[in-house]
């Protein structure tokens, strides 16, 4: 974890800002605290990760502070983090486990033989989108970010 975190941040501070490897790599280093827990101790932390913005979201409506400066004031915007634990969240886990049910039931599938190749050059996958992104996008490169637009 500590090679991927030298990583991360080596992304972070050299091709793009939007680096998600270091939070990978310190979940990844918390990960075995967690490893003797059982099921339904497992499933509440989880669930309380998920309703985390939730509360959040509601502690700053209640009490009027602003714990990070909002991007948007739209009624929508206040309401995003319960919309997102309600539908976004419930839906890829949903999802996760399907896949994971179905690769238990059936693991000599074409579909998982298929699937693993990708997965295991991940990494090599997110280095390289992030690096042809800049190529393509940034004034360093190409420059048609100004240009296209995102739509």
């Amino acid at each position: 974890m500590l090679v991927l975190l030298g990583m991360a941040l080596a992304h972070l501070l050299l091709i793009w800002s939007g680096d998600i490897l270091s939070l990978y790599a310190v979940v990844g280093m918390m990960l075995p605290l967690l490893r003797r827990l059982n099921d339904k101790r497992l499933l509440a932390l989880a669930g309380g990760c998920i309703l985390m913005p939730v509360v959040l979201d509601g502690w700053q409506e209640w009490t009027g502070t602003d714990i990070a400066a909002p991007l948007e004031t739209a009624w929508w915007a206040k309401a995003h983090s319960l919309l997102y634990a309600v539908s976004a969240l419930p839906m890829a886990l949903a999802y996760m486990t399907g896949l994971c049910l179905l690769m238990l039931r059936y693991p000599h599938l074409l579909l998982f033989r298929w699937l693993a190749k990708p997965g295991r050059m991940a990494l090599t996958n997110y280095i390289s989108q992030s690096l042809v992104g800049i190529i393509l996008y940034y004034g360093i490169g190409f420059g048609m970010g100004l240009d296209m637009g995102l739509w």
